[in-house]
């Protein structure tokens, strides 16, 4: 509906700058396969007859156009290469970006009025969980920290009354992020027993916090805390060490510095944060496990900024 295509395009302007120009030649590349007739396609370079028929079959059978570059991309030993022969390897690679990252919010977001404005990010820990409500406009509206102590010995009805009440405390939204827990089970091979037993017990609050939060029928988002790690350059050697390096990212997002080289999307960008949380967050003491919750938030958005790129260009 035309309500829903202006809130979402009102929605990716809040979200960032960035023009769809750097798009253009794939979308015109789609143009150009679509407009070939079947005599045209055989005689592209390197298609071939058999080629070109697979392709004009594929054409045919989504209604005469393709109308996305993802339907062309799907088409075995020909999709791929004929895409790249109409663009240059840098705008692919671009365009490659975009459909990775949205394809990770895409599965999840499968409504078209799921309303995105704002949500809340929620980094698990095994001592601590963090969260914050962050708006499409990289405003912190809220955000917390809250100990939650896994009942001993282990009770699963006191286990659910914990993430019950801990659910209860959030904002209202429409979008939950989850930190996905199933990096965990990496490092299990090798590491004590207390560190299997942690990654047990954040596997079983992941479950309840998605399934008691499905069933209040929200829409619940899984990361994986590599995206993150990887959109705002928090590889580091050693936890603790990759834990400072997110408060930096923050502190930079919060315009004590520029994020240009790690995090090119968000040039220009900064968080904002109402003075009553600001003052509250410095004085926090575990600022690291909050700073995850609020890359989190945003590498959410990033995530959703690439599909509405995507469903525009």
């Amino acid at each position: 509906p035309l309500i829903l295509k202006m809130a979402a395009c009102k929605c990716l302007a809040a979200l960032s700058k960035r023009s769809f120009d750097s798009l253009k030649p794939i979308s015109s590349a789609l143009d150009f396969i679509n407009d070939c007739d079947l005599m045209q396609l055989r005689r592209l370079e390197g298609v071939g007859m058999v080629t070109a028929d697979r392709l004009f079959e594929a054409r045919q059978a989504v209604g005469g156009r393709f109308q996305a570059v993802h339907q062309v991309l799907s088409i075995p030993r020909v999709g791929k290469r004929l895409i790249t022969s109409q663009v240059d390897h840098k705008c692919f690679e671009e365009y490659e970006m975009l459909a990775d990252r949205a394809n990770v919010v895409q599965k999840y977001l499968n409504s078209a009025q799921t309303c995105t404005s704002s949500v809340v990010s929620i980094d698990l820990g095994p001592k601590n969980t963090a969260w914050a409500h962050v708006s499409c406009n990289m405003e912190v509206l809220d955000m917390k920290r809250e100990e939650l102590v896994y009942p001993s010995p282990y009770s699963p009805q006191k286990v659910t009354i914990l993430i019950k009440e801990f659910l209860s405390t959030l904002p209202d939204v429409q979008v939950y992020v989850l930190e996905a827990q199933s990096h965990r089970a990496a490092f299990v091979k090798g590491m004590p027993a207390g560190f299997l037993q942690i990654s047990l017990q954040l596997r079983i609050m992941e479950v309840l916090m998605y399934s008691l939060l499905e069933q209040l029928g929200k829409t619940i988002v899984l990361l994986q805390p590599k995206l993150t790690s990887d959109l705002f350059a928090l590889q580091s050697k050693g936890y603790s060490r990759k834990k400072k390096v997110g408060v930096v990212r923050v502190d930079e997002l919060l315009g004590n510095s520029s994020l240009d080289t790690y995090c090119p999307s968000l040039s220009g960008e900064y968080l904002r944060l109402p003075k009553h949380i600001h003052e509250a967050f410095l004085t926090e003491i575990k600022k690291d496990d909050l700073c995850d919750s609020i890359l989190q938030a945003l590498t959410f958005y990033e995530c959703y900024k690439s599909l509405l790129i995507l469903q525009n260009s």
